[in-house]
């Protein structure tokens, strides 16, 4: 179905909260306050408004939901970048560059994004089998690897495009030889591995780092895109059919989706995401993250 856009002019200033949501609408709406024809109103008044109809009352929500999901989506990206003290790059754009994490992972022992696995371990049990043969990518030097295996899960191979994450993490993980370590780009995986290679892929905040220059979500930077679109394509050549990938990030699911799918490249290219969104959980960390679930074409 089509997703809702916001409108080029529209006009919202942020008022203290309502309370408890009005019955029956998005609790990201509350506190928001709206222009309509009688002037600036709180939501529940224009939505509730007698006068408006319930086509303009319908639209003045989506348009408001749009609008608080952005916020969000700022916010969440503002405390991504903070949760690192002293490794904050100058420009988020740093984030793809793989001098920046070379040099970050140089000095740096440990650090996980957005969650841990005991945040996700049951959700991940959902999807997962111990026996499935598991791809983690953008690996770093988060435990999540490591501890899958504590967890049972014995077939875990990790990658990373940073050389010294990678030296790093095969000698502190030396005494456990099962686990795989092996460098390489999430948008170049056909290079090192076989079609088919895998029955789950995890993604943890991988594909945040190559957003973080799409500027708006409604209309990403082609560089973005273009990442986005290749490493898709190559979860898809490394997953058999019927493979699934797991995504934990940031970005609301509105706007995830949309890169997940294809919605911002030509339909003769979209054909070659053969796979489909079966589910989506929020983790209630933080701010909440998305815990996105796709499953390949069989």
């Amino acid at each position: 179905s089509a997703l809702p856009r916001i409108p080029e002019q529209h006009e919202t200033s942020p008022l203290a909260p309502l309370g408890n949501a009005t019955d029956g609408l998005p609790a990201a709406t509350n506190g928001v306050c709206v222009k309509n024809e009688q002037g600036f109103g709180s939501l529940k008044d224009v939505a509730l408004n007698r006068t408006t109809s319930v086509g303009t009352a319908v639209a003045t929500l989506k348009k408001l939901i749009c609008v608080q999901l952005l916020k969000i989506e700022k916010g969440r990206a503002l405390t991504l970048l903070a949760r690192a003290p002293g490794m904050e790059p100058e420009d988020n754009t740093d984030y793809k560059k793989k001098e920046y994490w070379d040099n970050r992972f140089d000095s740096e022992k440990h650090y996980d994004w957005l969650v841990s696995f005991p945040d996700v371990e049951e959700t991940i049990r959902m999807y997962v089998k111990p026996t499935d043969r598991i791809l983690v990518v953008g690996c770093g030097n988060s435990k999540l690897s490591f501890q899958l295996y504590e967890a049972g899960f014995r077939s875990i191979t990790s990658i990373d495009y940073s050389d010294v994450v990678i030296s790093r993490m095969r000698e502190q993980y030396k005494e456990t030889p099962q686990l795989i370590w092996t460098v390489a780009d999430v948008r170049e995986l056909s290079e090192i591995s076989d079609a088919g290679s895998f029955d789950v892929v995890i993604d943890k905040a991988t594909m945040d780092a190559l957003v973080v220059d799409q500027g708006s979500p409604w209309s990403p930077s082609q560089a973005a895109i273009d990442d986005v679109f290749k490493m898709c394509k190559e979860m898809i050549y490394v997953l058999r059919p019927g493979g699934t990938f797991i995504q934990i990030t940031f970005q609301e699911l509105l706007f995830r989706r949309r890169f997940l799918e294809g919605h911002h490249i030509p339909a003769e290219q979209r054909r070659a995401l053969q796979w489909k969104l079966i589910e989506n959980h929020r983790v209630p960390v933080g701010l909440g993250y998305q815990f996105i679930v796709m499953q390949t074409s069989t």
